[in-house]
C-alpha cells in the first residue's frame, strides 16, 4: 500500500514540489494556474499570504496558483539582490528579474543570423544579373552569390529546410504541486 505524505511532511506553505502520482499530496495542489478563494477557503489564507497577486487575482481574496503545466523552474535572475544575467529578457525572451514571468517555446527555427557561417559549390550555370551579395528568397532561405568569372556573378544554391526544431531538453513528466498548509 502507498504511504500518502501527511501535510506536515509536504513542505512549507508556497513551496512547490514534484508529485510524481496522479493527484497532488496532503497538504498541496496541483499548480495548474487555478484560481482560489482565501475567504471561502480558508485553508489556503497562508499560501496567499506567501504569493498574493504575483501569478494573478484580483484582490486579497481571488488570487492565482502558479501555472507549471509544461513548464520548468527557473530561479529568479536577482535573487539575493544582483541580477546574473542568465535569464534575460535579452536572451531568453523572459524578464527573469520578474517573479512570475512566464514564456519560452517547445520549437524554433533558425533564421539566416542563427546558422553558422558555411559555404557552398558554385553553380556555373546559373549566372545572376545582380553584383555580389545574398538575397533572400520566399521562405526565408538565401543564395549568396559573388563575381567570380569575368565580373559575372555565379550562384550558389541555398540550403536548409526552413523547418523548426525541436528545443526540449532531456524531461520526464511529474505532476507539480504548490504546498498550502
Amino acid at each position: 500500500m502507498a504511504k500518502i505524505l501527511s501535510a506536515h511532511t509536504s513542505g512549507t506553505v508556497g513551496t512547490i514540489v514534484d508529485a510524481p502520482g496522479g493527484v497532488a499530496p496532503v497538504g498541496t495542489l496541483l499548480a495548474f494556474g487555478q484560481t482560489l478563494n482565501a475567504v471561502t477557503n480558508p485553508q489556503y489564507q497562508p499560501l496567499y499570504n506567501i504569493i498574493g497577486n504575483t501569478y494573478g487575482g484580483t484582490d486579497n481574496t481571488n488570487f492565482v496558483v502558479p501555472d507549471c503545466r509544461g513548464r520548468a523552474l527557473v530561479g529568479k535572475d536577482n535573487m539575493g539582490g544582483s541580477a546574473a544575467n542568465r535569464m534575460t529578457s535579452g536572451g531568453s525572451g523572459i524578464n527573469g528579474t520578474v517573479l512570475g514571468a512566464a514564456g519560452g517555446t517547445e520549437t524554433h527555427a533558425l533564421d539566416i543570423t542563427q546558422i553558422p557561417n558555411h559555404k557552398h559549390e558554385q553553380d556555373h550555370t546559373n549566372a545572376s544579373p545582380f553584383g555580389a551579395g545574398t538575397t533572400a528568397l520566399s521562405g526565408g532561405s538565401a543564395y549568396s552569390y559573388s563575381a567570380l568569372v569575368n565580373g559575372t556573378a555565379q550562384l550558389t544554391n541555398g540550403s536548409g529546410g526552413n523547418g523548426s526544431h525541436q528545443n526540449t531538453q532531456p524531461t520526464i513528466i511529474v505532476n507539480k504541486a504548490i504546498c498550502y498548509l
